[in-house]
C-alpha cells in the first residue's frame, strides 16, 4: 500500500468512470483500502460527468470502463479528453474492460493508454499493478509537460539532466528527447538516439518513430523495411499500416496507399481519423463508391463523439452528390433522396450559421444534376446573397470545390476554371498533410474526368451533326442528348438538341419528359447570346406547338 501512495499525489484527484454503480463503488472501496482518501476519489457514471470533472480538476489517475452505455463509449471519451488536452500530461490512464479482445486493446493502445485491467477487477491485481502503471509517469512528469506544451528545447535539456538520475527512466527520457529533436527537424540526431533504444522496453514506439523520420527524409525503402514487420504485430499493426499508407501517398502511389489504409481500418475501425484518411485516399484514386462507403462508416463510428462534426456531415453529402453526378440519369433519383435526408440531419444538430452556406450550394448542385436548372439558380443566387450578408464568412476548401462544380453545371466555364485554379494554388501552399495531398489529387482527377466527359460529348456532338447533315434526326437526337448529358456547358449542343427535338424525340419518351428536357436546355442557354437568334426562337416555337398538339391528341 505504501508503494501505491508513493506513486500518487495526495493533492490531486483520481477519477473512476463506469456506468455501473456497483463497479464504481467497488473501485472506490479498493482505492480507499490502499490508503487513498475518499475525498480524492471522483466517480463519473458517463462521459459528460467525466468531462466536467476533467475540466475543473487536475486528475492524476483515470480508471475508465470501455462500455459506458448507449451513447459515448470509453474509447470516444478518452479520444476527446486527449485531443482537447483535458488531462494533465502526467495523468495515468488505465482501461478497465470486460472485453480484452485484440481490437479493443489495439484501439486503446493507439490512445497511448498506460495499462489495462480486465473485469471483474480485484483488489490484489489493482494493488500489484497500479504502482507499475503510475511510477514512470510520475517521475518524468516535468518532461511530459514540457513536451505537451511544445517546448521541445526544454524537453531536450531536462532529458539530458536526468541521464544519470534514474537508469530505469533512461528509455523514456531519451525517447522524449528524440521526439523533440525530430519535431525541431533535427532528424539525424533524433535517429542516432532512437537506434540506441531499439532493443529497449519501448522498441515498437522507437521503430515507429524511426519510420516517421525516414518518411520525412524521403527514405521510403528504409521506412518500408521498418514498418513491414510491425504490420503483423497484434497490437500495433493498424498504426503501422496507416503509416505505410502515408509512405505511399508521399510517393504518389495512391492505389497502394488505399490497400494499406483499408487493412488498417479493418484492424482498428474505432479510429475515426483513420476512417477519414481512407475516405480521402479513396477520393484520390477516384474510387467514389469506396469513398462514399468509407464516409458513411466514419459517420457511424463518430456518433455520440466529438468527431461527429458538421464538416464530416458535409463531406459525406458532398461525396454522395459526386456519386449522383457521375452515375447514369436513370439511377439518380434514389441517391438524391439520400442527399435530402443528409440535409435534414445537420439541421437537427447544428446551428443555421454553421450549415446554411454549404447547404445552399449543395442544393444548387443537386437540382442542377437533376436537371432543375431554374431551381439550381435560385439556390445559387441565395448562396451569393448569404455571402454578401456574412462578409466574415470563409468557405473551406470543400465548399470552394462545391462552388466550382456548380459553376460547371450552370454553364459558367470561366468561373469554374478560376475557382479550380485558385483552390489548387491555395492547397499547394498549405501544409502537406495526407488529407490535403489526397484532396489535391481528387480535384485533379475530377477535372480530368470533366475533360474526359467533354471529349466524349464532343464526339457525340460530331456524330449528331453528321446525322443532321444526312437528315437522320433519330440518331442525331440520341447522340446530341448524350452530348448534353456529358457536358451541360456546351451551349451549341443544348441549342442543337432543341432543334433535333423538333424532328425526332428520344425513343420511348413522353411529352412530359421531352418538355422537361427542352426547358432544361433553355435554362442552360438563358444568359447566352446564341439563344437570342431567330433560328433558335423558331425551333422553340415549333417544339412548343408540337407539344401542344400531343396534349390535344391525348
Amino acid at each position: 500500500m505504501t508503494e501505491v501512495l508513493h506513486s500518487l499525489s495526495s493533492q490531486r484527484p483520481i477519477l473512476v468512470i463506469d456506468d455501473c454503480p456497483m463497479y464504481r463503488t467497488a473501485a472506490k472501496g479498493m482505492l480507499q483500502k490502499m490508503g487513498i482518501a475518499a475525498s480524492q476519489i471522483l466517480l463519473a457514471k458517463d462521459a459528460y460527468t467525466a468531462k466536467q470533472f476533467c475540466i475543473t480538476n487536475a486528475i492524476q489517475l483515470v480508471l475508465c470502463d470501455y462500455n459506458l452505455g448507449e451513447k459515448t463509449n470509453g474509447h470516444q471519451l478518452l479520444d476527446e479528453l486527449i485531443h482537447n488536452q483535458a488531462l494533465q500530461p502526467d495523468c495515468v490512464v488505465i482501461i478497465v474492460t470486460g472485453d480484452a479482445s485484440a481490437e479493443v486493446v489495439r484501439g486503446f493502445a493507439e490512445l497511448d493508454a498506460d495499462g489495462y485491467l480486465v473485469k471483474p477487477l480485484n483488489f490484489k491485481t489493482l494493488q500489484e499493478r497500479l504502482p507499475k502503471f503510475t511510477r514512470r509517469k510520475r517521475m518524468i512528469g516535468n518532461l511530459l509537460e514540457a513536451y505537451a506544451k511544445g517546448d521541445y528545447q526544454d524537453t531536450i535539456e531536462q532529458a539530458e539532466e536526468s541521464i544519470n538520475k534514474a537508469k530505469e527512466l533512461h528509455q523514456s527520457t531519451q525517447f522524449l528527447k528524440a521526439r523533440s529533436l525530430s519535431k525541431l527537424g533535427q532528424y539525424n540526431d533524433a535517429r542516432n538516439i532512437l537506434v540506441s533504444l531499439r532493443q529497449g522496453s519501448e522498441k515498437i514506439k522507437v521503430t515507429m518513430e524511426l519510420a516517421r523520420i525516414a518518411i520525412a527524409q524521403k527514405q521510403y525503402s528504409h521506412s518500408e523495411s521498418l514498418l513491414t514487420p510491425l504490420e503483423k504485430d497484434p497490437i500495433n499493426c493498424a498504426a503501422a499500416l496507416e503509416l505505410s499508407a502515408e509512405q505511399f501517398i508521399r510517393q504518389n502511389q495512391f492505389v497502394e496507399a488505399l490497400d494499406k489504409i483499408s487493412a488498417s481500418v479493418s484492424k482498428s475501425p474505432k479510429n475515426v481519423t483513420r476512417q477519414l484518411s481512407k475516405v480521402h485516399i479513396a477520393m484520390a484514386v477516384f474510387d467514389i463508391d469506396n469513398a462514399v462507403t468509407a464516409a458513411d462508416s466514419a459517420m457511424q463510428r463518430a456518433k455520440h463523439s466529438f468527431r461527429e462534426t458538421i464538416e464530416l456531415h458535409q463531406l459525406n453529402v458532398q461525396l454522395l452528390l459526386d456519386k449522383v453526378q457521375l452515375t447514369s440519369p436513370d439511377n439518380r433519383l434514389k441517391l438524391l433522396m439520400n442527399v435530402s435526408r443528409c440535409c435534414t440531419g445537420w439541421r437537427a444538430n447544428y446551428s443555421r450559421s454553421k450549415y446554411k452556406a454549404f447547404e445552399l450550394i449543395i442544393l444548387a448542385r443537386a437540382n442542377a444534376v437533376r436537371g432543375e436548372i431554374s431551381k439550381a439558380r435560385v439556390y445559387f443566387t441565395e448562396y451569393q446573397a448569404w455571402l454578401t450578408d456574412n462578409v466574415q464568412y470563409q468557405a473551406n476548401s470543400y465548399e470552394q470545390f462545391e462552388l466550382a462544380k456548380v459553376y460547371y453545371l450552370l454553364n459558367m466555364p470561366n468561373e469554374y476554371k478560376a475557382v479550380i485554379d485558385s483552390l489548387l494554388s491555395e492547397l499547394a501552399a498549405e501544409s502537406d498533410t495526407v488529407n490535403t495531398l489526397c484532396l489535391i489529387q481528387y480535384i485533379q482527377q475530377w477535372r480530368s474526368q470533366i475533360e474526359q466527359f467533354r471529349l466524349e460529348a464532343e464526339n457525340n456532338k460530331t456524330k449528331a451533326m453528321q446525322s443532321i447533315a444526312l437528315g437522320n434526326y433519330k440518331l442525331a437526337t440520341q447522340a446530341m442528348l448524350k452530348a448534353v448529358e456529358l457536358n451541360q456547358a456546351d451551349s451549341e449542343a443544348c441549342l442543337r438538341l432543341i432543334e433535333c427535338l423538333t424532328h425526332a424525340w428520344p425513343e420511348g419518351w413522353s411529352k412530359k419528359s421531352v418538355g422537361e428536357l427542352a426547358i432544361r436546355c433553355k435554362e442552360l442557354l438563358f444568359h447566352e447570346d446564341i439563344a437570342k437568334s431567330a433560328r433558335h426562337q423558331l425551333h422553340c416555337e415549333t417544339l412548343s406547338k408540337q407539344l401542344q398538339l400531343v396534349e390535344l391528341a391525348a
